[in-house]
């Protein structure tokens, strides 16, 4: 239980390290205190970057994050990206305990620009979600969590080949989402062990007043793995043991193996439209299959 209960204090991502110590209680021979030792890990980032690829040119990257706003573990963020085929600027907001409760909360609002190879789009909006964890004192079921929100955006599509069609003209976008996911890392900033697995679906109909009318569903699983019981030889005192070996062994642990699989399905509610072509799935480009010709 205890070594359990210091798992879970890691798992919050606010420090480095975690200690928790049996002392002798004053109380009786029968109880004991247990001492708490955390070392606050900063939770305040500014990263600025700059690039070049063969998909997007010249790219510039900029992120003002704070995870742990005023001591309230709620999390703040600004991003912004520029490239030759893509525009962003987001704010998001979360609040993990939404006036201490197990609800949380997920505020975004954003604007979105992107060059395909054929049309290029643009989306003004924002969106608002709430999740819940039923398990939050189970060991293995304490990372589930249930979510519900409402997304809205104007989506403005405009043809590079000179002619629109209605699956490019754009249009409002006014859609319920809701999804499942189980969080087993061991740490949500700093992983190094553990796997999540998501599935979301987002539904986009006339009857929310929606232009744009079709359901998307889609699943997310990540695996964290790094190389664990090597041994260095830190204790070692042998000459033969090189300090290079040691050297070389211990980057070795401090690399961590990751893993990405998505799976998706879009499909229309409109069957004299289809899908908008804005809303399907593209290989290719740099959240896509790598490989591919651009979009």
């Amino acid at each position: 239980l205890i070594r359990r209960s210091e798992s879970w204090v890691q798992q919050l991502g606010f420090f480095e390290s975690v200690q928790v110590r049996e002392m002798a209680s004053e109380l009786g021979s029968n109880r004991i205190d247990l001492e708490v030792e955390v070392v606050e890990r900063h939770t305040r980032s500014l990263q600025v970057g700059a690039g070049f690829s063969s998909a997007e040119s010249f790219l510039a990257t900029a992120q003002v994050q704070e995870n742990n706003l005023l001591g309230r573990g709620q999390n703040l963020s600004l991003n912004a990206m520029f490239s030759a085929v893509r525009t962003m600027f987001q704010v998001s907001f979360f609040e993990p305990h939404l006036y201490d409760s197990n609800v949380a909360l997920q505020l975004d609002v954003f604007n979105r620009q992107l060059a395909y190879r054929d049309f290029e789009e643009t989306r003004r909006g924002g969106s608002v979600s709430f999740g819940y964890r039923p398990f939050r004192q189970h060991e293995y079921w304490r990372g589930l969590s249930l979510r519900a929100g409402y997304q809205i955006q104007d989506v403005r599509a405009e043809s590079l080949r000179g002619f629109d069609t209605p699956d490019t003209d754009g249009g409002l976008t006014s859609a319920i989402t809701y999804g499942v996911s189980l969080d087993r890392r061991d740490d949500r900033l700093v992983t190094t062990s553990g796997y999540y697995v998501a599935i979301d679906n987002e539904v986009a109909d006339a009857a929310f007043a929606s232009d744009n009318e079709y359901y998307k569903v889609q699943g997310f699983a990540r695996g964290y793995t790094h190389i664990d019981g090597l041994e260095c030889g830190d204790g070692d005192t042998n000459a033969r043991t090189s300090s290079t070996r040691r050297a070389l062994c211990r980057w070795l642990r401090a690399w961590v193996l990751k893993a990405n699989f998505e799976l998706g399905y879009v499909g229309s509610l409109n069957p004299r439209r289809g899908v908008p072509r804005f809303e399907r799935f593209y290989p290719g480009g740099p959240e896509s299959v790598r490989g591919f010709e651009l979009f």
